[in-house]
């Protein structure tokens, strides 16, 4: 039998008659033979945001990003350049120039690293 949908139906149905059940019991008991205010909660009026310094505060968060990590993504990006184009591909070379650089033949060695676990 497939009733795994009907399980989780009963389930919801189960926690949330419970849940009433709890409320109508807190309340009948609780509060019998006292005064109940209601809660009055002063909110402030809303205004919508400016355009301009909605703006203004995505540039100065955009700057405060490239500041922290700019310098990260140049020397990274610099870096994997080096190492998919040195040293060139030896003359006469069929294959793509990647596979004779050293990320490619760091590339390979990764490859046939993780080949047993089932990645190629």
């Amino acid at each position: 039998l497939e009733l795994q949908g009907l399980v989780l139906f009963g389930l919801y149905l189960a926690g949330i008659l419970g849940a009433l059940l709890v409320a109508w019991l807190l309340k009948r008991f609780t509060t019998a033979g006292r005064q109940v205010r209601p809660l009055m909660m002063e909110l402030p009026s809303y205004h919508w945001p400016h355009p301009r310094s909605i703006l203004i505060g995505l540039w100065q968060r955009a700057v405060i990003f490239v500041k922290r990590v700019g310098g990260i993504i140049l020397v990274l990006t610099i870096a994997l350049w080096l190492l998919a184009s040195f040293p060139g591909p030896p003359e006469g070379a069929t294959g793509a120039p990647i596979q004779y650089s050293v990320a490619g033949y760091l590339g390979a060695g990764l490859a046939k690293l993780f080949e047993p676990i089932g990645f190629n």
